[in-house]
């Protein structure tokens, strides 16, 4: 019969029960600087863009005016025929004799002045 011998293992030595590193020791500044470098990445991959979205759309809104082409949050293409000053409304002309009555924030894009 074949007998399986390990040529190549040497002794092993076991770690003291003191010693070594544990998984709730470490350093604590290591620990604080690696979750400050998660939050400085986490902002500046997915807060940072998002907000200038945001305020990039905001102003879109608020410079919009009467003959504008426009898009929509449903898709529907339109120019835009009168503007409520006083309240969020949109009127837009979608084709002849027919005109929607939407919410100023439902404008996704402007195609042309």
């Amino acid at each position: 019969m074949f007998s399986f011998v390990p040529l190549f293992i040497e002794t092993a030595y076991a770690l003291p029960a003191s010693g070594g590193s544990s998984a709730q020791g470490g350093n604590p500044i290591a620990q604080f600087g690696m979750i400050a470098v998660l939050i400085v990445i986490f902002y500046f991959f997915i807060m940072r863009p998002q907000q200038k979205k945001a305020k990039d759309q905001r102003s879109m809104l608020s410079t919009l005016q009467k003959g504008d082409k426009v898009v929509t949050s449903a898709g529907i293409y339109g120019t835009i025929s009168k503007i409520d000053s006083d309240k969020p409304f949109i009127y837009l002309d979608i084709a002849a004799n027919t005109t929607i009555k939407l919410d100023k924030n439902q404008v996704v894009k402007t195609i042309e002045k």
